[in-house]
């Protein structure tokens, strides 16, 4: 049986360093698919800028928008059959892509966000990067709790660890951006316009919460050996 072919990756904040090898190491440790990394430096990024906080800048999403968009239309014309987004702070466990594009299959999704829990703000609690309504919230009570019992189940957005379909890339940008959303910190960024687009045209968005996936979200987070807690929090040992 063929297996599934991937091209993964996205915009970077730098092609070096332990960070940016462990990242590229997870990817290219997926199983039972054949994948392909691909990157781009973001040459715009500056301390403080969205990959070390959560406050988005407007010259920052138009950045990262653009450049999705650019992996987007290279996808679409390609040979791959699906399209990874995976943000360069995640720590993903063997089993990432298979379980997306199985997940996508089985419940005929053209979108599938793989869920992670992150500390948004602080003193907040830990919290899934997917919504089911917009532009952040959650209109099921039980979403979390049956995320956080691994189930796959319908959302209307997410982002950061992102599986897409051909169809999807031949109908839905990340930019340029829906201009007259409203302005706010959680209507803004590349993602809601993708999301918003996909629900105009009727794309199933899935959410899968069973892989193992770390977000170093934050500096303190991306010391060595926090990363080296990280891979193990992802499935690897240290030999590996």
């Amino acid at each position: 049986m063929r297996q599934p072919t991937i091209l993964a990756g996205g915009p970077v904040r730098e092609a070096k360093g332990e960070l940016f090898e462990v990242w590229s190491k997870c990817i290219h440790a997926q199983e039972r698919v054949e994948i392909d990394l691909s990157y781009e430096v973001d040459k715009g990024y500056t301390p403080g800028d969205i990959h070390d906080t959560h406050i988005w800048r407007h010259d920052a999403i138009e950045r990262v928008a653009a450049s999705r968009q650019r992996f987007l239309d290279r996808f679409a014309e390609s040979d791959y059959d699906k399209l990874l987004f995976v943000d360069d702070d995640l720590l993903l466990s063997t089993d990432t892509a298979a379980t997306l594009e199985q997940q996508m299959q089985y419940h005929r999704a053209d979108i599938a966000y793989g869920v992670f829990w992150t500390v948004w703000q602080n003193g907040s609690p830990p919290l899934p990067q997917v919504w089911d309504e917009h532009p952040y919230g959650f209109r099921d009570p039980e979403l979390m709790t049956r995320l956080n019992n691994r189930e796959t189940m319908i959302v209307h957005g997410g982002g950061a660890c992102t599986m897409l379909s051909k169809r999807a890339a031949e109908l839905c940008r990340y930019h340029p951006r829906i201009t007259s959303l409203p302005m706010g910190q959680m209507w803004q960024g590349e993602d809601r316009t993708f999301a918003l687009c996909a629900e105009v045209h009727g794309l199933k968005q899935i959410a899968v919460s069973s892989p193992r996936i770390i977000h170093l979200y934050s500096p303190a987070m991306r010391t060595p050996d926090m990363i080296r807690l990280g891979l193990r929090m992802a499935g690897y040992n240290n030999e590996d």
